[in-house]
């Protein structure tokens, strides 16, 4: 690609068509997931906030995201219905509060919905799956409590658990650390 735009120093389409379809794809869907990541997060603070729910926040590529240890019920049950779509030109959102912080989103990376369209790749696609917005791990087990063998004087727990598809676990993780 930075052979072809040496030669061609205007012609970003077919440069960015020379990509292979693997790396066309992984960069537009990792940016769909950030942005995606970052309206998760700032909805679910601001409903943490108006239930007046204690959370806490881990830094993720220079985002906040709002981790909490209990919810009441009601939150809980209620956050585990909201579903968000990725970013993309068809995307609608049931929830206003969620087309708002997609909007405010929007705004600050000077996008519009429209520029998901993946008009100019030949070989990639954007996402249109939608995802829960908050899940709980399934299934966890406690594999027992060990010496830490790399960190002398300290003990680890091995945990196993389920989650559905396109979960992190790591954020799973990262939060029982806290």
């Amino acid at each position: 690609m930075l052979t072809f735009l040496k030669d061609h120093p205007t012609d970003f389409r077919k440069a960015l068509n020379l990509a292979t379809p693997r790396l066309l794809s992984l960069w537009p869907s990792a940016y769909q997931s950030f942005l995606w990541n970052r309206t998760a997060g700032r909805y679910l603070e601001s409903r943490l906030k108006e239930s007046r729910v204690r959370w806490f926040s881990i830094a993720l590529v220079g985002e906040e995201l709002p981790l909490h240890r209990e919810l009441p019920d009601a939150l809980l049950e209620a956050l585990t219905e909201v579903k968000i779509p990725p970013l993309h030109h068809r995307a609608a959102f049931d929830d206003p509060r969620v087309a708002a912080e997609v909007e405010t989103i929007l705004t600050e990376e000077d996008l519009s919905l429209w520029d998901f369209k993946a008009r100019v790749l030949k070989k990639a696609y954007l996402s249109k799956a939608e995802r829960v917005l908050l899940l709980l791990p399934q299934e966890v087990v406690s594999l027992g409590e060990e010496e830490d063998d790399r960190f002398p004087g300290k003990c680890k727990v091995r945990l196993a658990f389920f989650l559905p598809p396109g979960s992190y676990a790591t954020l799973v993780l990262k939060a029982l650390t806290r």
